[in-house]
């Protein structure tokens, strides 16, 4: 019986889609004959979030049961757990180039992993619980959302944050952020309905989208057009697509 589902991704080839569901397992669709291939399990909760690796050979998830799993996508099977956050983790991500993969959890940590030892090389938070966090595109950065209607960019190298962006209102809710096309600019969700952005270098909150009706949950940008889409929590059931001047 299938449950809710928390999170996609998907490869970089774009023949599969991976999918991270309530029923603790992570599933992975073949696009072109719109079959489950292969299903992956040993999260003890629900599985909350999820990622490829550039090369798409791996699969990272996150979990409510407090760990991460690296998961081979050939064998099906889980190579690596990773257990060193004490609550949900909320985002799970690699670096363009594959040397380091991240967690991010409500305890309010973020940890960045060698992705060849697997273990922890870096770690970062101020308490806040971390709601998001995602690479930036050239790998030095770590943008990271807060319950605390705060989203920082980390120089996770360092531990320390360099850039920080409010405005907008995340308390309860995993709100996701994103880098625009080119890197220039910060989207983000809102618990207020909107979708908010800011010039990356300035802080400037340059513009407010509104138009949905409830909270703003996920925005993501297309990788060469000037587009963002956004996702709420309404009942209009729809995706809303902005173009960018």
């Amino acid at each position: 019986m299938f449950q809710g589902i928390s999170d996609i991704a998907w490869s970089s080839d774009s023949h599969y889609i991976v999918s991270a569901s309530d029923d603790k397992t992570l599933k992975l669709w073949d696009v072109r004959t719109e079959r489950c291939t292969r299903t992956y399990k040993g999260h003890k909760k629900y599985v909350f979030c999820t990622a490829f690796n550039p090369k798409s050979n791996l699969i990272l998830s996150g979990s409510d049961d407090e760990t991460a799993k690296l998961w081979d996508v050939r064998a099906g099977k889980c190579i690596k757990t990773l257990a060193c956050h004490g609550d949900r983790v909320t985002a799970v991500g690699f670096d363009i180039s594959s040397h380091y993969l991240m967690t991010s959890s409500l305890d309010g940590f973020c940890h960045v992993y060698d992705a060849r030892k697997r273990q922890v090389v870096h770690s970062f938070g101020e308490g806040a619980p971390i709601s998001y966090a995602k690479f930036s595109r050239n790998g030095r950065f770590i943008l990271a959302s807060t319950q605390d209607d705060t989203i920082k960019l980390w120089d996770f190298a360092n531990s320390k944050y360099v850039k920080w962006y409010t405005g907008h209102k995340n308390s309860l809710y995993s709100i996701f952020a994103a880098f625009t096309t080119g890197g220039k600019y910060v989207v983000s969700g809102s618990e207020d309905n909107n979708v908010y952005i800011w010039h990356l270098n300035s802080r400037n909150l340059v513009q407010t989208l509104e138009g949905h009706s409830d909270v703003v949950l996920c925005v993501d940008c297309h990788p060469e057009q000037n587009v963002i889409a956004s996702g709420s929590l309404d009942s209009e059931n729809n995706i809303k697509l902005w173009k960018m001047r």
